[in-house]
């Protein structure tokens, strides 16, 4: 993961001016800008971010590393989600990033309701961890799904400053019948909107779609049926946890949903697993 967010800690070019254009364009006498010999150095507060790592062509996860909120009341922190941010930076701290999350509910383009901004400074070449605490009608919901954005305004890079968990858990209770899951997703934006959708998956687990090529109007949402057909011995696996299994196997799917131009509106991932007994 981190090979997708790695980013050059270099700043402006050598050389460059500091003065504003209009009085770059004037007279310098009176001027009191300078041209330094080594550019400032900058910090770079990152976040796994999806859509870098799509357009690097690669298929990312929304199961991110980097943000976690518990799906069941197991402590005293079930209504927080922790972000982590990384600094990228090995000579400058991001001081007083801000980290915005919003929360909405799983699927695709969903609406989102902002929560309190968070404050934070993370030294060079570190990572630190922030936790927003939850609106009470999320709390204990295992359908939530969180949007987070950061925001410097030194940040040499902003390419890796957007990132997203949008889970589901899909809990496999009796493997003689057929898997399914819905999948809302929603046009978010003002205008008709064509939706493609594409399935990554894992463990030669196969799937399909209700319908994967649709237009929606404006705020328009549609459930899509995804029916998987998972390979006996996984199945089997899956099947065969219990409480005391002391790491529960899970096997996942990623949805995609890009436009005619072949850029990421969305995207979401759902974690198939046996009951836990």
């Amino acid at each position: 993961m981190s090979a997708h967010l790695n980013a050059q800690s270099g700043n402006a070019i050598r050389g460059q001016s500091f003065c504003s254009p209009e009085m770059r364009a004037g007279s310098r006498r009176h001027c009191s800008c300078f041209t330094p010999d080594i550019p400032p150095l900058r910090p770079d507060p990152a976040i796994y971010s999806q859509e870098l790592i799509f357009n690097s062509g690669k298929i990312p996860t929304w199961d991110s590393p980097d943000i976690f909120a518990p799906f069941y009341k197991l402590s005293g922190d079930i209504n927080t989600v922790s972000v982590t941010v990384h600094n990228r930076s090995s000579q400058v701290s991001a001081v007083n990033t801000v980290v915005s999350i919003s929360v909405a509910q799983f699927g695709i383009g969903m609406p989102r309701v902002a929560i309190p901004p968070l404050t934070l400074t993370i030294p060079p070449a570190s990572s630190c961890v922030v936790k927003g605490v939850l609106p009470d009608d999320v709390q204990y919901r295992s359908d939530v799904a969180f949007d987070v954005r950061i925001f410097h305004p030194h940040d040499v890079d902003i390419s890796n400053n957007r990132g997203a968990r949008n889970v589901m858990i899909h809990s496999i209770y009796d493997s003689t019948k057929p898997i399914t899951s819905t999948l809302q997703v929603r046009n978010p934006t003002n205008s008709p909107l064509k939706f493609s959708l594409a399935i990554h998956s894992s463990d030669g687990v196969l799937t399909d779609f209700s319908t994967n090529h649709f237009t929606l109007n404006p705020l328009e949402v549609v459930p899509i049926k995804i029916f998987f057909f998972v390979p006996p011995a996984v199945l089997a696996t899956l099947m065969g946890t219990t409480l005391h299994t002391p790491v529960i196997p899970t096997t996942s799917i990623t949805v995609l949903a890009t436009d005619p131009s072949d850029s990421l509106i969305d995207g979401a991932t759902i974690i198939l697993r046996g009951p836990v007994l």
